[in-house]
């Protein structure tokens, strides 16, 4: 794809690791229906984000966790779950995360906890839509519980 070039320069640029091609060719196809803003409800597919919203909040997991592994870049947020702090209920973000190099999924929480959601970017994808398909308005915690689900 003649789209796919620029995209993959401008996130080596700037994060330094290259998009697999499966990503690539996703932006390029799908990138005007993508936003920096993935709460977007209004785009169809919310919940990835655009080149922008991939470098900017890759960068800030970089910078909020120096261990965060380099290979890893947002691409995207799922919704909030809850968690305990101090004996209260908190919610925290959830996003989305590709390795580069395996090209393996991630939920990846606001403090920096990975979990693996699947095995190839294609493959989970095309899960994430029959999902969202299947759930007109997904319940966040069913989501999240769906998508971990994928990984065993």
């Amino acid at each position: 794809m003649e789209q796919q070039q620029p995209l993959k320069v401008s996130i080596k640029k700037e994060l330094g690791v290259e998009l697999p091609d499966s990503f690539a060719n996703f932006l390029a196809t799908h990138g005007e229906c993508l936003d920096n803003n993935p709460f977007n409800r209004s785009k169809w597919k919310s919940g990835f984000g655009d080149v922008h919203f991939i470098v900017g909040t890759t960068k800030a997991f970089r910078s909020q966790f120096p261990d965060f592994p380099k290979p890893l870049v947002i691409i995207g947020y799922v919704g909030e779950k809850a968690i305990v702090v101090n004996h209260q209920i908190t919610s925290i973000d959830v996003y989305i995360a590709l390795d580069v190099e395996t090209e393996e999924i991630y939920m990846v929480d606001g403090l920096g906890k990975l979990e693996k959601a699947g095995k190839a970017f294609d493959e989970w994808f095309n899960t994430f839509i029959v999902c969202l398909k299947n759930h007109e308005q997904p319940h966040k915690h069913k989501l999240l519980e769906y998508l971990k689900s994928l990984s065993h």
